[in-house]
């Protein structure tokens, strides 16, 4: 006949919980070699990370580079046209402002006379508004889809978005010149056209871009009937900060 062990209390719990310990240790000896799995997948991931990072340095920075300078260029050089045209739309400063035409007894243009007081505000409030434009560009626009710098026509504007920044450096530079194009029969237009310039920064990750923006605009023009002379003087000084242009037109 079956005689049932009647355990006293304090060993009853002593042995319950030396069993319980045991259990916890057969546990835990089956989850180590899964803590083991995971270190080692956690080290490849790290490994293709890291190789990875060297294709794309290697491969498509020099991509990236050259691609982000170029729409920033682009983009730059654009915001610098609008500034321009936003200040001459104002129709403050017009040909007659900027250039006077000297006339003999006959009506022939003997020499051009530049209002260098109204040419050098001119191009501060240009300059002014150069920066402004440049310091207000949308970066969202400059931004990259990683796609589509592959190559690859079917990821082109896919992907996350490489962040591009474009910072003015100091100020913009105004260049003004001359030209002459022929209007019509004895007649030839004279146009006032400036060059503006600007030191730019692009900022990729990781990474920084020099670059000199150049965009030309005509600022002013006028057509001249009868005899025309055919020379003229641009004297500038060096830094472009005060240009000065001198016609001297012989007949």
């Amino acid at each position: 006949m079956f005689c049932p062990l009647i355990l006293p209390h304090k060993v009853y719990h002593h042995v319950t919980g030396e069993v319980r310990r045991m259990r916890r240790r057969r546990r835990g000896r089956v989850r180590r070699p899964h803590r083991r799995g995971r270190g080692a997948l956690f080290l490849l991931l790290l490994l293709f990370c890291a190789l990875g990072f060297l294709f794309f340095s290697g491969k498509l920075r020099p991509v990236i580079r050259e691609y982000a300078e170029s729409r920033a260029v682009n983009l730059a050089s654009a915001s610098i046209h609008d500034a321009v045209e936003a200040v001459l739309s104002k129709g403050e400063i017009g040909y007659r402002d900027l250039i006077t035409l000297e006339k003999d007894a006959e009506g022939h243009v003997t020499a051009l006379h530049t209002n260098i007081v109204a040419v050098n505000r001119l191009k501060a409030e240009i300059a002014s508004a150069v920066i402004a434009d440049l310091s207000s560009i949308d970066t969202a626009a400059l931004a990259i889809p990683l796609g589509t710098v592959t190559g690859m026509e079917l990821l082109s504007g896919l992907g996350p978005r490489l962040r591009v920044e474009l910072v003015p450096l100091g100020e913009a530079f105004a260049a003004f010149g001359s030209r002459f194009t022929s209007a019509g029969i004895n007649q030839t237009r004279h146009s006032i056209v400036m060059e503006v310039t600007a030191a730019v920064t692009i900022l990729l990750p990781g990474e920084e871009i020099q670059a000199e923006v150049r965009s030309t605009v005509d600022v002013a023009e006028t057509v001249i009937v009868g005899v025309v002379p055919d020379s003229y003087t641009n004297v500038e000084d060096p830094d472009g900060s005060k240009t000065d242009l001198i016609f001297d037109f012989a007949q």
